[in-house]
């Protein structure tokens, strides 16, 4: 259910507007490799904690370790109009199922 759940939030970040604002545009992007991810999702306050968890970055995925799932942090999603969360949270998402950019 919760696979389910993070898949229809992915399909709901590619459905955004094209004019809406969402950070990075990236030269090199390596298409997800897997089929299936299972993810622990850490909500941070807001964009501002997120760079400071993540070094840097509005959201990160750690990959998972010792058997357990991976790790994906990202600012709390306010609602089904949160466009530039949502992104981040698909984005990372993407990370999970293997995609990389530059």
């Amino acid at each position: 259910m919760r696979l389910a759940g993070a898949l229809l939030l992915l399909a709901v970040t590619f459905n955004a507007p094209a004019d809406t604002a969402t950070p990075g545009d990236y030269r090199y992007y390596k298409p997800p490799t897997h089929t299936l991810a299972c993810v622990q999702v850490e909500w941070v306050k807001d964009e501002t904690e997120a760079v400071k968890r993540c070094k840097g970055g509005w959201g990160c995925y750690y990959a998972p370790a010792g058997g357990q799932p991976g790790l994906l942090v990202a600012p709390r999603v306010r609602s089904f109009s949160d466009a530039l969360r949502l992104h981040i949270l698909g984005h990372e998402f993407l990370h999970a199922l293997g995609a990389q950019h530059d």
